[in-house]
């Protein structure tokens, strides 16, 4: 944020021993001599390669009717993934971290033995 002209003016003003004195004054918005940077924070979420994600399951145990769940942690993928910055500020005491999941149709289009896999969110 640049200030225009005749917005701020810095005046200094200097008196002698007897009481003379002087003043000088400079237009601090004339040529960008004086202007606020504060850009505020942004975040860059990039893909990551990381060889590929594996999620290894127990098929042959959900065999008939039996069936079996598994889970897995992708945390790491989400941290390397985010590029924060700061700003001119510098950082503060909030860091990226937060994430949020929304699971809006269950199919992931993947299947196992010709049967499909769904997609849950556990949890809030």
């Amino acid at each position: 944020l640049s200030l225009g002209s005749g917005v701020l003016t810095l005046v200094q003003t200097v008196t002698d021993a007897d009481g003379d004195s002087a003043s000088a004054a400079i237009d601090v918005g004339t040529g960008g001599v004086f202007r606020f940077e504060d850009d505020g924070p942004s975040v860059t979420i990039n893909s990551v390669v990381d060889g590929g994600i594996t999620l290894t399951t127990q098929d042959a145990q959900t065999i008939g009717s039996a069936s079996d769940t598994a889970t897995g942690s992708f945390a790491a993928a989400f941290l390397a993934a985010a590029v924060p910055s700061y700003g001119a500020d510098g950082p503060g005491t909030t860091t990226v971290g937060s994430y949020s999941l929304s699971v809006t149709d269950s199919n992931s289009g993947l299947t196992s033995n010709g049967l499909a896999i769904t997609l849950t969110k556990v949890g809030s």
